[in-house]
């Protein structure tokens, strides 16, 4: 995951104890919760099946990566699709200026 943040250039809002992996079903919400935000405060960045399933569950806002096969499929179930990872800048922008939180640099 450092490697993939690093690519798109976001690394550097995330501190080593801010990246998570999606292996236990609750890691969402506790890892919200454990920094301190509600789900509905957070992004959920994820390509398998089933880290968006679980992200679609709470109340994230879910942006998920795709090649383009499976993007109308994904946009019918409200995630935002980006293609490649500068793509997802301007979706994590979009994001920010609906929640109206300050982008926090850890």
């Amino acid at each position: 995951m450092e490697h993939l943040l690093k690519i798109a250039g976001l690394l550097t809002f995330f501190g080593e104890d801010r990246i998570f992996s999606n292996s236990d079903p609750l890691i969402f919400f506790d890892t919200a919760r454990s920094i301190g935000f509600e789900p509905a405060e957070c992004a959920v960045v994820d390509r398998s099946d089933i880290g968006l399933d679980l992200a679609r569950k709470g109340d994230f806002c879910v942006l998920g990566m795709d090649d383009g096969t499976n993007r109308t499929k994904l946009e019918n179930k409200g995630i935002l699709v980006f293609n490649e990872f500068p793509d997802l800048i301007e979706l994590i922008d979009l994001f920010n200026a609906e929640v109206e939180l300050e982008i926090k640099r850890y």
